[in-house]
């Protein structure tokens, strides 16, 4: 049985848009999540997932204010990466 993926409806990659990637991953030593936003120069940390990329979405209007960053009539979008840095057998 094979599963058809809805096409997306608006291409976020579009010059009206502005696509920054955030990295997470699980700091198994720290026992917290850790988001990073090269862009943007975030770093944040959390206990859950959810409250990490909160915290990313937190963030993003004050450093984008602190960069500098003309949007115009741009749209942000956030594109979390979750890294596994599990061993694969």
């Amino acid at each position: 049985m094979t599963k058809t993926i809805r096409a997306r409806t608006m291409d976020k990659a579009s010059p009206m848009n502005l696509v920054l990637d955030v990295e997470v991953l699980f700091d198994e030593e720290a026992k917290v999540w850790v988001a990073d936003c090269e862009t943007l120069c975030i770093v944040t940390e959390a206990n859950t997932y959810e409250s990490v990329t909160q915290q990313v979405r937190d963030l993003v209007p004050e450093m984008i204010k602190e960069n500098n960053i003309d949007l115009g009539s741009q749209k942000i979008y956030l594109n979390f990466q979750h890294l596994d840095e599990s061993a694969i057998a």
